[in-house]
């Protein structure tokens, strides 16, 4: 989910928890990636209830490095690792025909 968009414009952390939950498959493992999460008023609630309540995997990427502080770890039960990169960079290879 990326709150960026304005498909997720007035969403809350109720809706999120909704959203997901209709979106699990059963018996299977899920990898669930959230961008721009803390635009979300109580986030962290929803994100600690996928830990507990499903077989998954929670990835949270963002550009705020508030979301990124130690205070969040303690949001999440600390059973969090913080991975720290540079900025990705995508190459797009366009196919050239032959004349």
């Amino acid at each position: 989910m990326n709150f960026e968009s304005y498909e997720f414009k007035n969403i809350n952390a109720n809706d999120i928890y909704k959203y997901v939950k209709d979106r699990i498959l059963p018996n299977k493992r899920m990898y669930l990636f959230f961008d721009e999460l803390q635009r979300i008023d109580k986030w962290e609630d929803a994100i600690n209830s996928f830990r507990v309540d499903f077989d998954s995997d929670i990835y949270i990427t963002g550009s705020n490095a508030y979301l990124l502080s130690s205070e969040y770890s303690t949001y999440l039960s600390e059973r969090c690792i913080e991975i720290k990169n540079v900025s990705f960079v995508f190459l797009r290879i366009h196919s050239i025909p032959w004349i």
